[in-house]
């Protein structure tokens, strides 16, 4: 099982780029294979494609009290947020979830979402089953 998960094409650019090496969420998956499962990137508006993937290596944690902390101005700079940003982000929330990239991959193809047997963009993300190669 593979995930689609929408993105802004300024974060897409930055992972491909191997800039950003964590993506924050305020969910997760709970059924992946770390560093098995790919996560194809829905770029949003104006692109409306999915354009590559990145293979989850692992999920991480992080409640309010860890925004607190001065360490981890150095963590959250992997993610190309800033830490106002973040906790603006995380708003009510009790925790964020840290996605941790390994190898992106551009697509040499994009592909229509409907082509992951999809029906409209995830609000965030989705579980697929299926797996495109790159051509």
């Amino acid at each position: 099982m593979n995930i689609i998960l929408s993105i802004k094409p300024k974060w897409a650019k930055l992972i491909y780029e191997g800039k950003k090496i964590i993506e924050w969420r305020k969910s997760y998956p709970l059924n992946y294979i770390p560093g098995n499962t790919k996560v194809y990137l829905y770029e949003t508006a104006p692109i409306k494609k999915t354009t590559g993937f990145f293979y989850l290596k692992s999920v991480g944690v992080y409640t309010k009290k860890f925004f607190g902390l001065e360490s981890s101005e150095e963590f959250i700079k992997y993610g190309c947020v800033s830490k106002d940003d973040l906790i603006k982000y995380q708003g009510q929330s009790d925790c964020l979830y840290t996605w941790i990239i390994d190898r992106p991959t551009r697509l040499h193809q994009k592909y229509s979402i409907t082509q992951f047997n999809i029906k409209r963009p995830p609000q965030s993300w989705c579980y697929t089953f299926e797996d495109k190669e790159d051509t």
